[in-house]
């Protein structure tokens, strides 16, 4: 999966603009994500900073139900970005749907400086 971050105003996008509101998943998916990092609709990699993804049932939940940390970054064929993977906590998950067929949940991205700092 790749996604757009545009670094102004956080925004989170697929490829074309399109955003990145509605997505489904099987528990026990781990999927491979590439993330762009966007500067006045620019690909970027800023020096010393990583993008992660923290996906939770509510703003200020400590449980992730999904997770996208230790980013690596590239400069390939397809300019810079930062690959890794979405990972599925299948327990958080279970325990947030419990015998929902579908939950809503929100997604909140940061950057992570080499220091650790947000």
């Amino acid at each position: 999966m790749q996604l757009l971050i545009d670094l102004a105003t956080m925004a989170v996008m697929f490829p074309g603009g399109i955003p990145a509101t509605d997505l489904s998943l099987v528990r026990g998916d781990k999927i491979p994500l590439r993330v762009t990092l966007l500067d006045e609709g620019a690909p970027v990699t800023p020096s010393g900073s990583r993008p992660a993804l923290a996906v939770k049932t509510a703003l200020g939940d400590e449980t992730l139900v999904l997770a996208a940390t230790n980013l690596e970054p590239v400069d390939d064929a397809l300019g810079p970005a930062y690959v890794g993977s979405l990972s599925v906590n299948t327990t958080q998950l279970i325990a947030a749907m419990n015998s929902a067929a579908s939950i809503d949940l929100i997604g909140e991205v940061v950057l992570i400086a080499g220091d650790g700092s947000q």
